[in-house]
């Protein structure tokens, strides 16, 4: 997934001229995904990018419970 959408994504800015590949490589870098709930413990910012299907969003909320620095990360 993290290739084609973010990986992807900034590909083709670079293909474009938008961005420059050393931009492109930092930016990547500090993008990271994960399925792992405690993962985002240190995060600044979650995003959340659950199929909408309200249960199981819903569901990660709950389980995000406590595991970010606060309630507006995510």
């Amino acid at each position: 997934m993290y290739d084609h959408w973010v990986k992807g994504a900034l590909e083709k800015r670079v293909a474009k001229g938008k961005m420059t590949r050393p931009e492109m490589d930092q930016a990547a870098g500090r993008i990271l995904g994960t399925a792992d709930y405690q993962d985002p413990a240190p995060c600044d910012l979650v995003i959340e990018a659950a199929v909408e299907k309200m249960e199981l969003k819903i569901d990660i909320f709950k389980d995000f419970s406590g595991g970010v620095p606060s309630p507006w990360a995510l």
